[in-house]
């Protein structure tokens, strides 16, 4: 990590006070990119919030949250960030074989399609940084108008936050060791 780690009583009033927050909120610790954004704490109270609302408070479904998630942080061969959403992924029971093929960069066949146009859907919008008029109308008739806006909101943040992890060079923890083989991410 590029960051030194942080130590509690050395922080500002204002990190204090953004590290109290995060910690005592849904995420229960600072981890992650928190521990760089800190340094510029109205960032970080920005970036957690919208963070906090998408994962903890949004009205897509889990599963298809975590899709998402999952397909950015591949994207941008986050370590960290994958590490860390394929437990949670898990956790909300997204099933291994998704995950697998997302890690190997393959489309989700034989799976409920909207698990398939949630994946297919944000590798577009990662890659062209555009949505054909197909996948659009097909999103907003699975997720409507506010299920899309939430989708693209998730691939924006998760795609800000995978690039301030790998910026800050943010090992994954060591909780995420116990992932099996064929669930990491390939070459990186």
């Amino acid at each position: 990590m590029r960051n030194k780690p942080l130590e509690y009583k050395s922080l500002s009033t204002a990190q204090k006070r953004v590290y109290d927050q995060i910690s005592s909120g849904p995420r229960g610790r600072v981890g992650g990119p928190f521990p760089a954004l800190l340094s510029t704490p109205e960032i970080a109270d920005r970036v957690q919030a919208l963070g906090a609302s998408l994962r903890f408070d949004g009205k897509l479904p889990s599963h298809i949250r975590e899709i998402a998630i999952l397909v950015t942080s591949r994207h941008w061969d986050c370590l960290a960030e994958w590490n860390a959403h394929v437990l949670i992924g898990q956790a909300e029971g997204l099933d291994e074989t998704v995950i697998e093929r997302i890690a190997n960069d393959s489309p989700l066949l034989a799976q409920p399609s909207e698990n398939a146009l949630t994946r297919d859907l944000c590798k577009e919008l990662l890659e062209t940084q555009f949505i054909n008029d197909d996948l659009y109308e097909r999103a907003t008739q699975a997720f409507g108008q506010d299920g899309l806006v939430e989708l693209v909101t998730i691939v924006g943040y998760f795609a800000m936050l995978s690039m301030i992890l790998n910026t800050y060079e943010v090992a994954p923890e060591s909780d995420y060791q116990n992932i099996p083989d064929h669930l990491r991410l390939p070459n990186v």
